[in-house]
Order: C-alpha cells, then sequence, then structure tokens
C-alpha cells in the first residue's frame, strides 16, 4: 500500500503501475505487436453458449465425489499427489467404461465425467437440486439464451447410457487437479469447512455462483497473457486448473472464507453475504486515469485544451494491478460506493494488488487482511499520520499475524473437513495461554514470534532533507507510544523533544514508562 500527500501521485502510479505489469505479460508473445490502445473485441476463452464445448461446466460444478476426495497431504511433493490421485480416478472411471461407445467424444467427457461419478456414488439428489438452483438462477438474471441451450445440452448428454465415445487419456489426471484445487470444488471446501450446518443445496448453489465469477475472471485478457506464459502448450480449461494448483488456490479459498466469515457474513444469496462479496471482487471493475502524451502536446496551452478530447490526442491508462484511493468526493453516494469496492477489493487475495491512496486511506479504512508493505511517497507533515497509515495494517487478525501462526503452528492441521485456520488460531490461543502470555491480544492482534514483519519503505533520493525528516520523525514516533494515553500529550511531547535524549535512553525510559493498554486478566 502507498501513501502520498499529493493527490495526483495515486492515479499517476496506478496507470504506470498497471501499464508496466500489462507490457511484462505481452512481451516475447504474438500478441506483443497490438498497441496499447487499440481498441479491438476480446473473445473468451471459456464460453458458455450454444456454439462452444460444454467444458466450463467441468470448473462451476462442485463434484460431491471430488470434493469429498481427501486433502490430507502431509509433506509429498504435489506430482506424488497427482500421481496418487490419479491412480484413484481411473479405478472410478473404470465403471463408466460402458459408456464409451462411439467415434469421437471431443471434449464432452471432461465435462461430463465429474457429474457422471456423482450419479455412479449414489448423488443423484446433489445432482438434481444442483441442477434445479441453475435453472432458476439461469433465469434469473435473463442473460443470452446461448447458457440455457447448453446447459439443456449437457443433460441431454448425462440422459443418455451410450455413446460418449472413448475417454481422453489424461482424464483421471485432470480430474485429479480439479479435486486439488478445481474453481467451485475448492470454493465448496472453504464454504463447508466455515459453515458445517448448511445443507449441500446452499453450499454447490454458492459454490457454483463463485466459479463462473472466477471465470470471468480467468477470462480477462491480462489473466489470459499470465497463463499462455505460464502455460504455452495446454488447452486454456486445463491451464486454468494447473494454474489453481500451482497457485494453491484451495489454500486461498480457505482464509479468504475464515475472514469473512469471521467479519459476520453469511453465504445466503443477498447484499451482504460472503458470496456476493466473493462474486464482487472477482469482478472488480477496473478503471481509468486520463493520460496525454508529450509527442501530443501543443506549444500553445490553449491548441493542448481546446484539443484535449480528440481520440487520437487523448488517451487513458486501465488501472487493474494497481487502482488509486483518494480521488472520489466523498459527499456522493456513487464515490462512497467506489471507496467500499476498492478496499473489498484490496482486502482480498485477487487483484488490486497495489492501493495507491492521499490521506483519506489513513483513517476509518483497515487494509490489513492482505498487506503488511507500506510505502510513504513523501513523508507527511506530522509525524503522527505515519503511526495513523502504518495503524491501517496493524490490525485483528492482519496479515502479518497470520503468517507468523502458519509460521509456528502449521502442525496442528488435522485435515478433519473442519476450518484450518480456526484449528490454528485455537492451537496458538491455548499453547500462548500455558507459556503466560504478556497480553491477551496475543495471538489475534500480535504474535511476538516469527519472521513476518510489517515493511515500512521510504524511497528518498540521496542528499535529500527527507533523510533528517524521517530520523525526527521517527523519534517523534518513539515518543508518542510513551505519552499515548496522557493528558495533554502536545505539551509533554514538546518537552521530551527538548532535552534532546539519545536512543538508548529513550529505550531506558520507555521501558519504565510505558503504558500498558493490554485489556485487563480476570481474576478468578
Amino acid at each position: 500500500m502507498l501513501f502520498s500527500s499529493w493527490a495526483m501521485v495515486p492515479r499517476a502510479l496506478s496507470g504506470l503501475i498497471s501499464y508496466e505489469a500489462e507490457r511484462r505479460l505481452l512481451s516475447n508473445q504474438k500478441r506483443s505487436d497490438k498497441t496499447y490502445f487499440k481498441e479491438s473485441k476480446h473473445s473468451n476463452s471459456i464460453k458458455f453458449d450454444a456454439k462452444s464445448t460444454l467444458i466450463g461446466w467441468s470448473l462451476v460444478y462442485p463434484s460431491k465425489v471430488l470434493c469429498d476426495t481427501p486433502l490430507h497431504f502431509g509433506s509429498i511433493t504435489l506430482s506424488e499427489i497427482l500421481r496418487q490421485r490419479t491412480a484413484i480416478f481411473k479405478k472410478h472411471l473404470a465403471a463408466l467404461q460402458y459408456l464409451e461407445q462411439g467415434q469421437r467424444s471431443g471434449d464432452r467427457w471432461y465435462s461430463l465425467a465429474p457429474m457422471l461419478l456423482d450419479i455412479h456414488a449414489g448423488q443423484n439428489e446433489y445432482l438434481c437440486h444442483w441442477k434445479d438452483g441453475q435453472q432458476r438462477f439461469i433465469a434469473e438474471r435473463n442473460e443470452h439464451k446461448g447458457i440455457e441451450t447448453q446447459f439443456k445440452l449437457l443433460f441431454e448428454y448425462l440422459d443418455r447410457e451410450t455413446g460418449l465415445g472413448p475417454m481422453p487419456v489424461d482424464l483421471a489426471e485432470y480430474l485429479a487437479y480439479l479435486s486439488i484445487a478445481g474453481p467451485a470444488v475448492s470454493v465448496a471446501r472453504a464454504l463447508r469447512n466455515n459453515w458445517p450446518e448448511e445443507s449441500n443445496r446452499s453450499i454447490s448453489l454458492a459454490a457454483t455462483e463463485v466459479a463462473f465469477a472466477m471465470l470471468a475472471m480467468f477470462n480477462k485478457p491480462e489473466a489470459e497473457s499470465i497463463l499462455a506464459k505460464r502455460y504455452p502448450q495446454p488447452k486454456y480449461f486445463k491451464a486454468v486448473v494447473k494454474y489453481c494448483v500451482d497457485g494453491g488456490l484451495q489454500a486461498v479459498m480457505d482464509e479468504y472464507v475464515h475472514l469473512l466469515k469471521d467479519a459476520g457474513l453469511s453465504i445466503l444469496r443477498d447484499r451482504d453475504s460472503a458470496t456476493a462479496r466473493l462474486v464482487e471482487v472477482l469482478g472488480f471493475r477496473t478503471s481509468n486515469v486520463a493520460c496525454q502524451f508529450k509527442e501530443l502536446k501543443h506549444k500553445s496551452s490553449d491548441d493542448t485544451l481546446a484539443n484535449a478530447d480528440k481520440t487520437n490526442n487523448r488517451h487513458s491508462l486501465r488501472c487493474h494491478y494497481a487502482v488509486p484511493l483518494g480521488n472520489q468526493k466523498m459527499a456522493d453516494e456513487n464515490s462512497l460506493q467506489r471507496v467500499g469496492s476498492v478496499r473489498d477489493a484490496f482486502n482480498s487475495p485477487f487483484r488490486p494488488f497495489v492501493l495507491n491512496s492521499t490521506s483519506i486511506g489513513q483513517e476509518g479504512l483497515d487494509f490489513h487482511w492482505y498487506c503488511n508493505q507500506l510505502v510513504h511517497w513523501n513523508l507527511p507533515s506530522n509525524p503522527i499520520d505515519i503511526e495513523q497509515r502504518e495503524g491501517r495494517v496493524n490490525r485483528y487478525k492482519s496479515l502479518v499475524v497470520r503468517k507468523r501462526l502458519a509460521e509456528g503452528y502449521q502442525h496442528a492441521l488435522k485435515f478433519d473437513g473442519s476450518d484450518p485456520w480456526l484449528q490454528l488460531f485455537n492451537e496458538a490461543d491455548e499453547q500462548t495461554k500455558r507459556r503466560g502470555r504478556s497480553s491477551d491480544l496475543v495471538p489475534y492482534w500480535h504474535l511476538p514470534e516469527g519472521k513476518a514483519r510489517i515493511e515500512r519503505f521510504v524511497p528518498m533520493m540521496p542528499l535529500s532533507k527527507d533523510n533528517t525528516k524521517l530520523e525526527h520523525a521517527l523519534k517523534v514516533l518513539a515518543l508518542y507510544r510513551l505519552a499515548f494515553g496522557q493528558p495533554r500529550q502536545e505539551e509533554l511531547l514538546e518537552n521530551l523533544l527538548k532535552r534532546d535524549f539519545t536512543e538508548e535512553e529513550i529505550a531506558f525510559i520507555t521501558k519504565q514508562l510505558v503504558i500498558n493498554l493490554s485489556p485487563m486478566k480476570c481474576v478468578k
């Protein structure tokens, strides 16, 4: 997260950082000759229409058989996990060989196999509930008729007893990938771990809704460029699944869904649900910042302004990898909604990955779920503002706390189908209590052991006056923490600064006089 007191910095940096991210993705690719501003229609790689294959349904259907396959990996490698699971699914698929009649199958087996496995395992009711829910969902969205036609075709194939053609040789391996971290499977597992009391119907429908939003993200040009660069050979749907496995999507969803539940959200389909939040952050809308290039600038400022609206004279930079916060008018309802959307998207494991903010982000907004690095683009005039800025990422169950928790207590995971993060926090709570922790802020607000830190970056030019300014600001902060909670803090700070204490003296005074604001322990 980056803070600047200058209003133009968040917009400029967001556009430039996002531009550079796109430039690196497109380098050494066939499409790299396309200009950044060239208008061209983008065709999705995974489609749900009457003319496309059915392959997308394998990514949005949370197969019960795949979800229930245990995830207790231990210390074995991913290749060994895939080998074991491929062998398991080869046995499952042997029971479906009677459906192999016919000459060609195309990609039908990839999309139908997860559902056929559920039918063979006696999960017909589960599949029927999911089918009914999807039919209503498709009708509610009132989108193009192509998805409705494709959905009917999907179940026409399922109702057949023969004629699907030969199975692809890598079908069992594909199912192994899906069972580890398929989009719908990962979401369904995470939801089940956190809401075990919810019905299979609610879980499956919520998982599919989120999986559709995830596929929309994978269909964006930037995502396609990433996958094309990492997996140049496989078909795109296979690249999506491999990317989800390599990136640990199951672990990502477990962590994020835990935080959503901890924030008081449910999985019901309403505006304030965890499902709605997931769909919203996955579909985060790209913003734009206007820019004008030096080559197009006229000698006269009047000429520049007169030509500013011409298509070839004014451009905009897309902001997706990095976004600005702070140029919105806080009195405007739409602007307030945009601020909330930016905050929610940044407080997620998905893009944007850099948030550039003015002073609007210093107070009242928390960004601690997925951020532990802060850049002070320019130092604030008031040193206490540094504390305000850094306090945005030093909160309850912050990223630093969770990193230290995973580092020190991962041995406590039981892989029993319950929330893994709840297991870790409970274990840390019990162990720190037995060791006689110094404060009840441990382990939820602070964990003393671990390598993770809140990282502060202050870019400064050589011989800049900011070098001295930073030293002074850090000294004031140390004294401010000493004076915190005292009446007339400004007078106390002014008096302490006049005495010109050394760092050793400040450390000694702090140790002797620091105020402990931790919660009072209960006395039995």
